[in-house]
């Protein structure tokens, strides 16, 4: 899977996806192959593959044409109450990864929290992992906040 990036849409795609469109029903949708512009309804394929979206009000884009976010990327849900990521803050990763390919590779980290009574909130953090703590944890620290996606009402 792979995260890319066209005019602030952020979506979660397979290898192998070449093609996104939204269709006429409002679902966004990726494509190993062009969708045939030409049908009345071409959106409506056995081909089609509904990806992840995770800032969901934008619209088309062709793979080509986008910047691939990282060759590591990682899902954490935060505890209820934590704060939101700051560059230069310390990160622990909890996820079950490959610590080598962390240590040699870019990390960005898809961070997602709710506390109750509050409104959600997801970051995406590109990271630098510094190494493994005496328990074998990877510890990074926060480069750069790619993204910090709010609820607002």
């Amino acid at each position: 899977m792979k995260i890319y990036e066209y005019k602030d849409l952020l979506v979660q795609v397979p290898a192998g996806v070449t093609h996104l469109m939204i269709g006429a029903d409002g679902v966004l949708r990726g494509y190993r192959n062009r969708p045939d512009m030409s049908l009345p309804r071409p959106w409506e394929t056995t081909d089609s593959i509904i990806p992840g979206v995770l800032n969901w009000e934008k619209s088309h884009a062709e793979i080509v044409a986008l910047r691939e976010y990282s060759p590591v990327i990682i899902h954490e849900f935060a505890q209820p109450g934590t704060e939101r990521f700051r560059v230069g803050d310390k990160y622990t990763l909890h996820a079950t990864i490959n610590e080598e390919l962390c240590l040699t590779s870019e990390v960005h980290a898809v961070v997602s929290c709710y506390t109750p009574g509050m409104k959600p909130w997801c970051q995406i953090l590109k990271l630098k992992v510094e190494g493994l703590s005496i328990d074998n944890i990877l510890l990074a620290n926060v480069k750069e906040v790619l993204h910090d996606l709010k609820v607002t009402d």
